[in-house]
């Protein structure tokens, strides 16, 4: 059976609101970027159908930027690899690549309340996010 890994990993959350000293702005953070990702996917997706470097790199660095920043390492991980192919001009195989990123988005998305309570309940719990890390896997 393969390891299950966080779809947020709840210490990114904790990170991101003590560098905002916020945990309200962490939140809304989260809230728009779990918000926003069909449509960055869907810049992703043409400019990988119309293999033009610019808004394909545009949106591949916008995601896996945010991605990481919320702790979503999954996504974030596609998007280096979409990057490296999409530098080296492999549009094709970015693509196959794609289909990967796609599945992760479509978790985020189908998860996206549950993973916002999650985050709300860790950042509440002032920074205790033991127990969390399974229950935010996929």
């Amino acid at each position: 059976m393969p390891e299950q890994h966080p779809l947020i990993v709840p210490a990114a959350i904790l990170d991101l609101a003590g560098q905002l000293d916020s945990p309200a702005a962490a939140l809304r953070f989260l809230g728009d970027y779990l918000g926003m990702l069909q449509g960055r996917l869907g810049r992703i997706l043409i400019g990988l159908h119309e293999e033009d470097p610019d808004v394909s790199m545009d949106a591949i660095l916008s995601l896996k930027i945010s991605s990481a920043m919320n702790g979503a390492l999954a996504a974030a991980s596609s998007c280096s690899s979409l990057e490296a192919l999409v530098r080296g001009g492999c549009f094709e195989l970015a693509r196959t690549e794609a289909l990967k990123l796609t599945a992760i988005v479509s978790l985020l998305t189908d998860e996206a309340a549950t993973l916002l309570g999650q985050a709300q309940t860790v950042l509440a719990l002032g920074g205790r996010a033991d127990g969390f890390s399974e229950s935010w896997a996929a």
